[in-house]
């Protein structure tokens, strides 16, 4: 019991001494993001049938659209919009519209924005739908 207290006092200390990730980390790289709106994965191919792939693609790009609107709507708010649907979007803009028009800038880009993906995200809901 004492042995026990004493290791979860250490990872304690150990997790206070180190630094901090920024406010602005993102938790999936550029690459990721991107292959996965475009539904591809590096992940081994085994035993996997043709509709296993789709299937998988799928997926891929349904889990990289809702990233992507997580990333907006995060954006917006700080930008001052009380929520998503209001301000630069008008009501009858599906999520599902945005979401894809976003996946599409996101797959079709071949280096990194200078902004990270959130700034990505700006620069297409500012050009496409005038959010600033």
């Amino acid at each position: 019991m004492f042995r026990r207290t004493i290791g979860w006092g250490a990872a304690v200390a150990v997790l206070a001494i180190l630094p901090a990730a920024p406010a602005s980390a993102e938790f999936f790289s550029f690459d990721e993001m991107r292959d996965m709106c475009r539904g591809e994965t590096d992940q081994p191919a085994e035993f996997r049938t043709s509709a296993g792939y789709r299937l998988l693609a799928s997926s891929l790009r349904d889990r990289c659209r809702m990233y992507l609107l997580g990333l907006a709507e995060t954006g917006l708010r700080q930008a001052g919009e009380v929520a998503s649907r209001q301000g630069c979007l008008a009501d009858q803009t599906p999520p599902a519209e945005v979401a894809e028009v976003l996946a599409e800038a996101l797959a079709a880009r071949a280096e990194p924005p200078p902004d990270g993906l959130a700034g990505l995200v700006r620069e297409v809901l500012l050009s496409r739908y005038g959010c600033g």
